[in-house]
């Protein structure tokens, strides 16, 4: 087996760690917001976010878990893509395409709860900031899918000539 392939079969093992990390961040994010109300969670107390960024970030959270879904089924779509040496297909610019418009999902719940926490109250630099990294983390995949798009018709036209 090539380092290629065991890359491939390692990172596929992660974004499906991934899944349930995810899952665990929904069902745990509000035994660890509302912990007080839940007797067994009184030993953990430094896992209280709500001292941390208060409440407003549960709503931002939850808006955006759809699309960290989506975005971990594309990855595992475009790992399989690869493992099956599809990777200038159509199909692996259609899964980049949503990856990328589900990091600009991602960034416009971040910036406008950001904005909507700083009208309220104390800002969450943190909201903002992370809705940065996700709007840099679109146009990137969004630069990808265009190199790739770009590819497929080079290489279309290339089996057009043999």
């Amino acid at each position: 087996m090539k380092h290629s392939e065991k890359s491939v079969i390692v990172t596929q093992v992660i974004v499906r760690v991934c899944y349930v990390l995810l899952l665990i961040g929904v069902i745990g994010l509000p035994l660890t917001v509302y912990k007080d109300s839940i007797p067994f969670m009184h030993d953990f107390a430094e896992l209280n976010l709500l001292k941390v960024f208060g409440k407003n970030f549960i709503v931002p959270f939850y808006l955006v878990v759809p699309a960290g879904y989506a975005v971990l089924i594309c990855l595992d779509k475009l790992l399989a893509n690869v493992k099956q040496n599809k990777v200038f297909d159509h199909s692996s610019v259609t899964l980049l395409r949503i990856i990328s418009y589900c990091c600009f999902y991602a960034a416009a719940v971040g910036m406008v709860s950001y904005f909507i926490i700083a009208a309220l109250r104390t800002p969450l630099e943190s909201i903002f900031i992370l809705s940065l990294g996700e709007g840099f983390v679109g146009l990137v995949v969004r630069v990808v899918k265009n190199v790739f798009e770009k590819a497929i018709e080079i290489k279309e036209e290339n089996d057009l000539v043999i």
